[in-house]
């Protein structure tokens, strides 16, 4: 998704400990609320591995620059990989609760409330269709049915990513704030390895850092701070147990 659309989250900067889950919930849907000409929020900045460093530059015109890094061992330099300014314009509609973004191959076919997402990504060059469904429960976020993410106990701004079907499988994700900069880390806990903060420190080398900035607005941004509970629409439940839309109800056929 990064490469190919780099828009990002429409979060809380403050001084308070940032929610987890309701950030990684946020980060997640705002990659199709940046598609509006108003959106106002947050955009990925650059990331920073190992291996790998990516910067983004964005522009008002819906276009952005991405410049990728890369070496072949931890104490060799970084060798420079500068693509072409790619658009993220979409053609932007509504039916029913849902919002269409017509990406020309791609079609994204949106409607979330507070706490959950559904989204049809279709392609008009395959005539495939990819269902994802991401919601908020009970302090839990869960994503389509593979995986569940719960906070890590007294950390606020750290929670993990469990398999459904592997409970020893976990991924931390963490954040906090620098100034008006929003630090997500994202790391697989395998072995003895530290968190990125508090009161282990871990090798920086072992997570990505994301790092996400203020873009398209003057005024302070919302802070997100204690998930709320779902609550869906009625029409938004005319869908099976796959997440696939009831016959006949929110289809779209498109020609070939």
């Amino acid at each position: 998704m990064r490469r190919t659309l780099a828009i990002l989250a429409l979060l809380a900067l403050s001084a308070y400990a940032v929610d987890c889950i309701r950030a990684k919930f946020d980060i997640f849907v705002a990659q199709y609320e940046a598609l509006n000409d108003n959106y106002t929020g947050l955009v990925i900045d650059s990331t920073s591995s190992e291996y790998t460093q990516e910067k983004y530059t964005f522009s008002n015109d819906h276009t952005y620059l991405w410049t990728w890094y890369t070496r072949m061992s931890p104490d060799g330099e970084f060798k420079k990989y500068e693509h072409q300014q790619m658009s993220y314009k979409a053609e932007i509609s509504q039916e029913g609760d849902f919002k269409i973004y017509d990406r020309g191959p791609l079609v994204y076919r949106v409607f979330h409330t507070e706490d959950s997402i559904y989204v049809e990504k279709l392609s008009n060059e395959r005539s495939d269709t990819t269902i994802i469904i991401w919601h908020i429960r009970n302090d839990t976020l869960y994503e389509n049915s593979s995986f569940i993410v719960t906070y890590d106990p007294g950390f606020e701004n750290r929670c993990f990513q469990t398999k459904t079907n592997d409970s020893s499988y976990k991924e931390l994700y963490e954040y906090e704030t620098k100034g008006d900069t929003l630090v997500e880390y994202d790391g697989a806990l395998l072995g003895n390895v530290g968190y990125p903060s508090g009161h282990s420190k871990a090798t920086d080398s072992v997570w990505t850092k994301t790092f996400y900035v203020p873009f398209n607005t003057e005024q302070p941004l919302e802070i997100f701070q204690t998930p709320r509970p779902t609550n869906i629409s009625k029409k938004a439940r005319h869908f099976d147990l796959l997440g696939r839309p009831a016959r006949g109800k929110y289809t779209v056929k498109f020609s070939r």
